[in-house]
């Protein structure tokens, strides 16, 4: 019975840690370390540090990041909940059925976290010339290498 409930606490304790490190990497505010583009969001703008938006553009984003951090707020906290929930039913030793229900549905709320985030990306992208879709791709949101700037 320990084994079944020790490789679920090792299978989380490794997916927060890939998803831990590179958020303490990206967190330092020193620019030896991240320079300007510091992934999500640029400290001083907000606005993925996109060259030459127009006011109309800028306009529109700041209204995508509104909305897109509204729901994410919401599946995120959602998220914890399911994580805390999982937390209390390894404590008080479950059923395995039980432990693997609440994985899923951990599982589930991520996949959709993650849909979202393309979702949104895709629609910051459709705002954008093709001059600053390039720029965005390769340092935009965090994503590409490191964390949007980070060396």
């Amino acid at each position: 019975m320990k084994r079944k409930i020790l490789v679920p606490v090792f299978a989380i304790l490794i997916g927060a840690l890939v998803i831990a490190l590179p958020l303490y990497a990206c967190g330092r505010n020193d620019d030896e370390h991240c320079g300007k583009g510091r992934g999500y969001m640029e400290r001083t703008g907000g606005l993925y540090n996109i060259p030459n938006l127009t006011s109309e553009q800028t306009s529109k984003i700041l209204k995508l990041q509104l909305n897109f951090q509204k729901e994410m707020l919401k599946s995120r906290t959602n998220l914890q909940t399911k994580q805390l929930e999982l937390q209390t039913i390894l404590n008080d030793n479950a059923e395995e059925k039980k432990i693997d229900a609440k994985i899923d549905e951990i599982a589930k709320i991520r996949t959709e976290l993650m849909k979202k985030g393309i979702s949104h990306r895709g629609e910051v992208r459709k705002i954008l010339t093709d001059e600053q879709k390039a720029y965005f791709d390769l340092r935009g949101m965090g994503q590409g290498k490191g964390c949007g700037g980070c060396h």
